[in-house]
């Protein structure tokens, strides 16, 4: 999340003055002819007053976005939208729902590249009372008067934070290293922490989860720091992070690196795993982790796909989500998502990595399909990135994109069911279903089916408004049957319900908002349950017309 500096930047990119931290106070910008934004450094709000003078809005906290156009302004905070009118009255903004929201902000501004700061995680697991005050009590009242669950984050690496001036009552680092339940340097000497570093000044140690003893002391820092107060789980990072060379010491030399080190992904899922059936919680919350071992899937819920470049390419983009996927499912494991919009900002003298709307909202359609929850990031630059609450245009297509993905929930329940049944995963490679076909031999990215019904080709050209797609002959169902020739099924355009042959190439338009997908016609009658409410999507938001 944006910082409270970061926060003032935003506003004065938006309004065009200069906002300057030193000796001020507030700050008042004109919003236009009936409003004035009052920007407060010393308690970090923002409000905003009608002509009268009359306080009409107030940031529940820093983190407030302001973003203005001709006769409307929207502010967005954590608590709802509001717009603000000619009318001097503060109203609901669209309507957008909202099941979770992920707070993972202990964060550390670095410099960056043009002077941009650069937030990294502070890897001390207690709540920053600095930054959220009441804590314990927002929690539960999002959950209580807004059946909106919290996320928090939490990964192997205890950080080193003597260099943190404010925001913490204990250093976990310090505990850790007194009691050695780091890994060890062992050309060092002396119990010397193997340590990695993640920004200036963020130096940090990885867990020994060879030892029992340090798993047991992990579990109850977790139960006491975090399911304190009624969080609904965490994304669970790395497990990947441990070295095999010589330097490195486990159990004080007892545990070869190069043996543990495929085994840590999934002691690290199992610890987490019992934490909450220990708390009995196993059914109340969610877990995502991006590594993995061969025994993990029974460990934990979700898989993501990884920390994705904010580009569209192959290599590690929007591309990189498919093949990612694709190639977890083939592993063993069903459930996968994204970082929609993509995580990874980069900017550089040889090239930037930013986020424009249409790449959000392409993102947002492949997720709406590919993705077994639907998850957004602002990015490690969120100031340069394009967000869904940057303006109307990038909010709409940002709720449509999300009533897209709700419109699957029946469809992808049953396809976790079959996965529970017979282990396929919800996405599958074209080769599944076409295997003696050349083009789906070749597919890396380029496609993909949901189940059996649903064929996928995203728009990875994320401003095509045409796709030309090829659609593989169906030669076997998901049992591994043989189709007859005879009665052969259809591929079926979602959008225009238009009819094709299988084994042709085919252009289809692609306006914002309507990815290629193909149904595979026509469907049983148990799909045709299952998908009724893709159909009603489709039928509600014909006139829905988007920009980006």
């Amino acid at each position: 999340m944006f910082g409270r500096w970061a926060d003032l930047v935003a506003i004065a990119v938006l309004f065009n003055v200069d906002v300057r931290q030193a000796g001020a106070t507030a700050v008042d910008y004109p919003l236009g002819p009936f409003f004035t934004v009052t920007v407060d450094v010393n308690s970090t709000s923002v409000g905003v007053a009608n002509s009268n003078g009359e306080q009409v809005w107030k940031s529940a906290s820093d983190r407030a976005f302001i973003s203005a156009s001709t006769g409307l302004t929207t502010i967005t905070q954590s608590s709802g939208n509001f717009e603000l009118s000619s009318k001097n009255v503060g109203t609901p903004c669209q309507n957008v729902t909202i099941l979770g929201v992920t707070a993972s902000d202990e964060h550390v501004g670095l410099n960056g590249s043009y002077g941009i700061s650069v937030h990294r995680l502070w890897w001390n697991w207690e709540p920053d009372l600095t930054l959220y005050p009441s804590w314990a009590k927002w929690v539960p009242k999002l959950r209580a008067d807004y059946d909106v669950r919290t996320m928090s984050y939490v990964n192997t690496l205890l950080t080193n934070v003597s260099t943190k001036s404010t925001g913490y009552n204990n250093s976990f680092y310090d505990i850790a290293a007194s009691e050695g339940r780091f890994v060890t340097n062992s050309t060092a000497g002396d119990d010397h922490v193997w340590t990695i570093t993640s920004g200036v000044g963020i130096d940090a140690g990885i867990l020994d989860l060879s030892n029992q003893s340090t798993i047991d002391w992990f579990k109850t820092l977790m139960k006491e720091q975090y399911y304190s107060v009624p969080i609904s789980g965490m994304m669970q990072d790395f497990g990947e992070y441990l070295a095999v060379d010589d330097s490195v010491s486990l159990s004080q030399g007892a545990v070869n690196p190069r043996h543990f080190h495929n085994a840590y992904p999934t002691v690290w899922a199992t610890l987490l795993h019992e934490v909450v059936k220990d708390l009995g919680l196993a059914d109340e919350t969610i877990g995502f982790h991006r590594s993995a071992g061969t025994f993990s899937a029974k460990h934990t819920n979700l898989f993501w796909v990884g920390d994705q470049n904010i580009d569209e390419s192959r290599e590690d983009g929007l591309r990189a989500v498919v093949s990612s996927a694709l190639h977890i499912g083939a592993s063993g494991f069903a459930q996968t998502h994204s970082d929609v919009g993509g995580y990874t900002n980069i900017l550089s003298a040889i090239g930037n990595y930013t986020r424009s709307a249409a790449l959000l909202g392409r993102w947002g359609e492949l997720s709406a399909f590919s993705d077994a929850v639907f998850r957004t990031h602002e990015g490690n630059i969120p100031q340069v990135n394009a967000q869904a609450y940057t303006n109307a245009s990038t909010l709409a297509y940002h709720a449509y994109n999300a009533r897209l993905f709700r419109s699957l929930k029946a469809y992808r329940l049953a396809l976790q069911t079959e996965y529970q049944s017979y282990g396929w995963p919800v996405l599958r490679h074209p080769i599944v279903y076409s295997p003696n076909d050349t083009f789906a031999r070749t597919v890396i990215d380029e496609s993909f089916w949901v189940g059996e019904a649903l064929y996928v080709v995203p728009v990875y050209d994320v401003v095509a408004t045409s796709l030309v797609v090829y659609l593989p002959p169906l030669e076997l169902d998901s049992h591994g049957v043989r189709l007859d020739n005879s009665t052969s099924p259809r591929y079926k355009h979602l959008w225009t319900s238009e009819e094709f042959e299988p084994g042709q190439t085919v252009t289809v338009d692609s306006p914002w908002g309507q990815p290629g997908v193909f149904v595979r016609w026509p469907v049983t009658e148990e799909e045709q349950v299952h998908l009724q409410g893709l159909w009603d999507f489709v039928e509600a938001e014909k006139a829905t017309v988007l920009t980006a």
